[in-house]
């Protein structure tokens, strides 16, 4: 009988553990959530602000490349403009006038192009 009892008590004793334990770990699961909670609430800042700097950085992505387009194009239209000014012209001027006037509208076009890119 006594054995009995002692088993008992031993069951008892390992349940009051159990259960102390099973507390401990519940207020650790507690602190622990929180914590994961702040976390949460942090990383979804961190992915909002990433969303924003992704929006800004695809705007200027864009903008640069509209830039870049244009700078493209604008060589391509000065080549075509030296090129029309550079040509021999013919016609009832002689070709000595004909050359200063060229070489006029040449130095106007290349003042223009500098005014424009300083701006």
């Amino acid at each position: 009988m006594q054995r009995l009892i002692d088993r008992l008590d031993v069951g008892l004793s390992t349940l009051r553990k159990t259960s102390q334990d099973v507390t401990e770990l519940q207020k650790d699961l507690k602190i622990t959530m929180e914590k994961v909670e702040e976390k949460k609430i942090a990383t979804d800042q961190l992915i909002e602000e990433m969303k924003v700097s992704k929006a800004d950085a695809q705007v200027q992505e864009e903008a640069a490349q509209l830039e870049a387009e244009k700078a493209n194009e604008e060589p391509s239209a000065t080549r075509s403009i030296i090129c029309i000014l550079s040509k021999p012209q013919t016609g009832s001027l002689s070709g000595r006038v004909n050359t200063r006037i060229c070489n006029k509208l040449y130095t106007t076009f290349l003042i223009l192009v500098i005014h424009i890119s300083c701006e």
